[in-house]
């Protein structure tokens, strides 16, 4: 009696999945918004199911990353604007028609996502990866300093005038402390040859003459 009804609430498990898998597919073929994963809740017996089974094989984590990363497909909103060499992902979404701050009401939403991050919910600090470098054309784009966005023959002849920059600032770097050294060195050699004058001016005796006191009560 006991496997018979577990069967039952695994048929009905699986049928609520199968149910769901074909939801989740009309919906990805169709473009539209997310939807719920079970449009009705499941019974209590069937939740004591998952929650014993699930724990126990494993079986429902993985089902549930599984939909979860179907649901993050689809929860994407905006439209891609482009994409840098790092691999991130730029995106522009209608405004914020409801939103009390007049400027998210008026400006389109701009946001980014990195190589794996599947919606702008994810952190990208669970992905295992550096922190997000970008683009110094894109930054500005994101902060709403240029209205189009970047393309990628921009950036790269950007970074290259930047990199032509880097090697005339090192050479200008090099040639002003090989003058400061140079200069270093002449100020020691004079510096040298002005204590070596001292020194000999200190050689020479101070001068005696004949019935004139050296010190007082001495002759000269």
């Amino acid at each position: 009696m006991g496997h018979l009804r577990l069967d039952i609430l695994l048929g009905e498990l699986r049928y609520r999945v199968f149910q769901t898998s074909m939801r989740l597919l009309r919906c990805l073929a169709a473009s539209c918004h997310p939807v719920r994963l079970f449009p009705s809740p499941l019974t209590y017996a069937a939740q004591r199911c998952v929650q014993t089974f699930g724990m126990r094989f494993g079986f429902w984590s993985g089902l549930r990353s599984s939909l979860s990363a179907l649901n993050s497909l689809t929860e994407v909103e905006g439209r891609l604007v482009g994409t840098d060499a790092m691999g991130n992902r730029y995106f522009e979404a209608e405004p914020d028609r409801d939103s009390e701050v007049p400027h998210r009401a008026a400006r389109p939403k701009r946001f980014f996502l990195v190589p794996g991050q599947k919606s702008i919910e994810d952190s990208w600090v669970q992905l295992n990866t550096e922190l997000p470098r970008l683009p110094s054309e894109w930054d500005a784009w994101l902060r709403y300093r240029r209205a189009d966005p970047p393309t990628l023959e921009e950036i790269e002849r950007n970074t290259k005038a930047a990199q032509i920059r880097a090697i005339k600032g090192r050479e200008s770097e090099e040639k002003f402390r090989e003058e400061l050294r140079r200069r270093a060195v002449e100020k020691g050699e004079n510096s040298s040859k002005l204590s070596s004058s001292s020194r000999n001016k200190e050689d020479v005796p101070f001068p005696r003459h004949p019935g004139l006191e050296v010190t007082p009560g001495e002759q000269g």
